[in-house]
């Protein structure tokens, strides 16, 4: 069908991904050996069971926080109390960021786009 050129030598051929002995690609980002940098032995950083329960428990409060905002459309109360949230806790959080003595000035926060 395709000729000889290819009919000889293809079967039972596969990629080299698919080997079982094939061990990545080789390099600093890649599975194989490659010099370690911050992020680990392979190329990327993995987080502490602590550090990935507070990621799961952030993901559910945003996912709330939509849940609620779809929900209070036509409620101008409700949207009050999301507002209100929604400042209290970017307040805190900018508190906990500029309050840990990483050098920076708390009373002048870099100017962040809002969304």
């Amino acid at each position: 069908m395709f000729g000889r050129r290819f009919s000889r030598g293809w079967e039972g051929w596969t990629p080299p991904w698919m080997q079982p002995d094939w061990q990545g690609p080789r390099g600093p980002w890649g599975f194989g050996p490659g010099p370690q940098g911050p992020w680990g032995p392979r190329g990327w950083y993995q987080p502490s069971p602590e550090q990935q329960a507070l990621r799961s428990t952030a993901a559910e409060v945003a996912r709330l926080f939509a849940i609620a905002a779809r929900s209070s459309v036509d409620q101008p109360e409700r949207l009050a109390q999301l507002r209100e949230f929604l400042e209290r806790s970017r307040k805190e959080l900018t508190d906990i960021i500029y309050s840990s003595g990483q050098g920076t000035n708390p009373g002048n926060p870099p100017d962040v786009g809002q969304a």
